[in-house]
């Protein structure tokens, strides 16, 4: 099913491979987007259909991705049954009309909801779930950019030979961005929990732009450093480490609640939080100003399985001595 080129072998198995990848991908983002699609539809709690929403516009976006990356393949000479990829292409453009319904849907529920988001407060945390989003889309796409170019190194490496320079670049940056976009999802349960407001974001969005836009060296940021980037709402993500599992946010399309005792949990879930984020500030702040009570506590409770030292033998308290007891003598002779 392949124009073979006789003096480019390598070639054509090397194009072969990245169609069956191409193809695979497109299999696995139809069966994430099926999922989704069906819980988008069955979620009646209106703050858990918006994240799946999210999810939905991200997954249909990768799929667009691959739809460009096919389309060039049906026109290349290079290939001679195309007829996989042509039925990849319409199944990703059914998919495509499945979502541009399901987007207005979404844009008529939001002109339904005007009075609320009217509300300065709720338009000031949409506009930063918005920006979140976006940034996790950017940095999901590169994420996705850099690990398709990492598979195409990984396949030009011989055995026992030292992997290339931007192979090892690549899989920082692809970690590096991926700790962002969780550490980024974890801001958006405490925009939802109301731990963190969108005022506290203002340094985060300065520096994020300048990451994504890739001009954060030449203004004095270090790209490097994560850590630095969130250093103001570290004890609030830390809280949301402490609270309920991660997975629950990162990936809502999992968790499917419904009904009035799921919101009374979630509300208190989100009360609870607050409360251990509260408590994770105080004791920040303590620690800054100089209160060791606390630290030493904590060096206390790590030891607390070591062995108790030996108690001194002056301090030991003293048992008197018992006597012997002597047998009776025995009766004199008659």
């Amino acid at each position: 099913h392949w124009a073979l080129q006789p003096d480019s072998m390598a070639a054509e198995r090397k194009l072969r491979a990245e169609v069956d990848r191409c193809l695979k991908k497109v299999q696995e983002g139809q069966e994430l987007f099926e999922e989704l699609w069906v819980q988008v539809h069955e979620c009646d709690n209106s703050n858990q259909r918006e994240k799946l929403e999210g999810e939905l516009k991200k997954e249909i976006k990768k799929l667009q991705r691959l739809r460009e990356q096919i389309k060039a393949w049906i026109t290349s000479a290079d290939i001679k049954d195309k007829q996989p990829l042509m039925d990849a292409r319409k199944s990703i453009e059914k998919d495509m009309e499945r979502f541009k319904v399901c987007e207005r849907e979404m844009k008529m529920a939001g002109r339904a909801g005007m009075p609320k988001a009217a509300d300065p407060k709720e338009q000031a945390k949409d506009s930063a779930r918005e920006w979140i989003n976006n940034s996790v889309e950017a940095l999901t796409a590169k994420v996705d950019e850099f690990e398709y170019e990492m598979e195409e190194l990984q396949g030009s490496v011989k055995k026992k030979q030292k992997p290339p320079a931007r192979l090892t670049e690549l899989e920082e940056v692809v970690g590096r961005h991926k700790d962002h976009v969780n550490r980024l999802e974890k801001v958006l349960r405490c925009i939802d929990n109301e731990t963190v407001s969108p005022d506290e974001l203002e340094g985060l969005k300065a520096d994020m732009d300048l990451y994504l836009s890739g001009e954060g060296e030449e203004n004095g940021l270090d790209v490097t450093n994560v850590d630095g980037m969130y250093e103001d709402l570290q004890d609030r993500l830390e809280a949301v480490d402490q609270a309920a599992p991660i997975a629950a946010a990162v990936h809502p399309h999992k968790q499917h609640v419904k009904g009035k005792d799921a919101e009374a949990d979630k509300e208190r879930e989100r009360d609870a939080e607050k409360q251990r984020a509260a408590a994770a500030a105080a004791k920040a702040q303590l620690v800054a100003l100089g209160n060791n009570a606390i630290r030493l506590a904590e060096e206390e409770s790590a030891a607390g399985k070591a062995a108790a030292p030996p108690i001194p033998a002056a301090l030991l308290p003293v048992v008197p001595a018992v006597p012997a007891v002597q047998p009776p003598a025995p009766p004199p002779p008659p």
